[in-house]
C-alpha cells in the first residue's frame, strides 16, 4: 500500500474506527459487576509468585541513588 492522500486517509479512519471499539470495549468491562473480582483473580498468579520468589532488599536504594548522584557530579566542584 502507497502512502497516497487516499490510502492515508482510509488508515486514519480505520484507526479512528478502531478507537472507537477499544474504548467501547474498555467501558464495557468496567461497567461488568464482577470486573474488580475478575481482574483480581486474572492477576492472582501473578501477585503469588512475586511473593514467593522474590528477594527482599537489604537496603533502602539510598545508597545506589548516592551512588548514581556522584557519576552525575561536575568534575570542578
Amino acid at each position: 500500500m502507497s502512502d497516497t492522500k487516499e490510502n492515508l486517509k482510509r488508515w486514519s479512519q480505520a484507526w479512528a474506527q478502531a478507537t472507537l471499539t477499544i474504548e467501547e470495549e474498555k467501558k464495557a468491562r468496567l461497567r461488568d459487576p464482577d470486573y474488580h473480582r475478575k481482574t483480581m483473580e486474572l492477576f492472582g498468579d501473578m501477585f503469588d509468585y512475586v511473593v514467593e520468589n522474590s528477594i527482599p532488599s537489604t537496603t533502602s536504594g539510598m545508597i545506589e541513588m548516592q551512588r548514581y548522584f556522584m557519576k552525575l557530579r561536575p568534575v570542578d566542584v
